[in-house]
């Protein structure tokens, strides 16, 4: 295997190695490890809402063996991983950029986006969009668009645009598995967003959307390979054995902080993104939260977004939703999503 489960980082990454050691429990005692049971209860369950009930609990399949070698060979060269993906667009590093600044330059990124033509026409759809424009008035030009929807907004616009290019709507698979990940995808965004709007520290909304919405951009990756994988394997091979659940969960984190990593995204988003790798129990997301808020709010954005989703979808009872996110769930601001979320 090309990562033990002891090694889920970079040996070399010292930053981390440093977190792991301060903030992860020296030995796990009894109650910690029936609460690291919770944390898989919930992604194996998501895992099941994915790709359908387990059936085939065998340790290996061609299928998930014929993924896990290409995920293998990406990760041994992140050029080849990066190269897999759509062309990052030019106005999303731009933004990036800028948006490091607190005096960023709105008359840059206009220019940027109006380079891009289906990215400058979804700005405009959001600007007209009952999200933003609450005064119900026509929008047309970048320039009012971007007055009205913000640094957030520009940021929504070019992300979603992106990550639409790996929609492979026409595909069979997609429709019945790619478009769940799409939608998780979309939702974690929009709770990073809404749980630093009520946090103390709103500043990061449009960082902690950009954080949320690429989160599971591993998994899609891993969802490409599932699909190449169809034209090499027995067609009568499924994703629902326990063994490409398993891969799934194991590399799904690592590919989506290696394209990060690779992309030259902000400290603070390549840092959350690590920090994602070593939340496995309670103790462990209590301390990163108390350290690093914007990491433990992004891990609680997708549980909730789970959490939602099986409890819409029956996958869950209520009982079971109350148990579960009682201890996934640390801050007073994820826990107040959540029960809003489900009286919406």
């Amino acid at each position: 295997m090309y990562f033990e489960d002891s090694k889920q980082l970079n040996e070399h990454d010292d930053e981390v190695v440093n977190t792991v050691s301060n903030l992860s429990s020296a030995s796990p005692s009894n109650n910690e490890i029936k609460i690291t049971n919770q944390f898989d209860q919930l992604s194996d369950k998501f895992s099941h809402y994915l790709f359908g009930q387990t059936i085939n609990n065998i340790s290996h399949d061609e299928l998930s063996q014929f993924v896990e070698s290409e995920i293998v060979k990406l990760l041994d060269h992140p050029k080849a991983l990066v190269k897999s993906l759509p062309v990052l667009p030019l106005s999303l590093t731009t933004l990036i950029d800028e948006l490091k600044n607190d005096d960023f330059n709105t008359e840059l990124l206009i220019s940027i986006i109006n380079k891009e033509p289906m990215v400058a026409a979804k700005v405009i759809e959001l600007a007209n969009s009952a999200k933003y424009n609450h005064h119900n008035r026509e929008i047309t030009d970048l320039k009012s668009a971007f007055m009205t929807i913000g640094a957030n907004g520009l940021s929504e616009g070019i992300i979603v645009h992106y990550l639409k290019r790996m929609k492979p709507t026409a595909n069979v698979y997609f429709k019945h598995y790619g478009e769940k990940i799409w939608l998780h995808s979309l939702s974690t965004g929009n709770n990073c967003q809404s749980l630093l709007s009520i946090s103390h520290s709103p500043t990061d909304k449009a960082t902690a959307y950009l954080i949320g919405l690429i989160l599971n951009l591993g998994a899609m990756v891993v969802f490409q390979l599932l699909i190449q994988a169809f034209s090499f394997v027995n067609p009568n091979c499924t994703p629902d054995s326990a063994a490409f659940k398993a891969l799934l969960k194991k590399y799904a984190p690592r590919i989506t902080y290696q394209i990060a990593k690779f992309w030259q995204l902000p400290e603070k988003v390549t840092h959350t993104l690590k920090l994602q790798l070593i939340i496995k129990d309670e103790v462990t997301l209590a301390n990163i939260t108390k350290k690093f808020p914007l990491a433990g709010y992004t891990f609680e954005a997708n549980a909730i977004s789970q959490l939602h989703v099986l409890f819409q979808e029956n996958k869950i009872t209520e009982d079971e939703l109350k148990e579960i996110s009682q201890t996934i769930l640390y801050s007073s601001e994820s826990k107040t999503l959540l029960a809003q979320i489900l009286t919406q």
